[in-house]
């Protein structure tokens, strides 16, 4: 692995989503993802924060300046994870193009 830590992810959002998200993380990437689920970003912690739904897009706060943002308009369970595998996937083949 290319990274020095595992990135930091705060998922946003209604909690059965959030935990749907966190959970997929840990089981698809836990070498890749450090994940968290919280109502709303007290700290800096979060390297990426993901809303999953439009409430909690619009209530974000602002972030630390090194603290990016994302927002996936996730309905289902299902699209959660498959947006988690996305990401973890995205991770990998970058982590192999940084090697060659």
């Amino acid at each position: 692995m290319a990274y020095t830590r595992r990135a930091r992810v705060l998922f946003l959002g209604p909690p059965e989503l959030a935990a749907t998200a966190a959970v997929s993380a840990l089981e698809l990437g836990p070498e890749w993802l450090e994940p968290s689920t919280a109502e709303a970003p007290a700290s800096g912690w979060a390297d990426l924060v993901i809303t999953l739904d439009r409430a909690s897009r619009d209530s974000l706060p602002v972030l630390a300046a090194t603290t990016r943002h994302k927002h996936w308009n996730a309905d289902t369970r299902d699209e959660v994870r498959k947006r988690v595998a996305g990401m973890i996937g995205g991770m990998r083949l970058l982590a192999r193009l940084s090697e060659d």
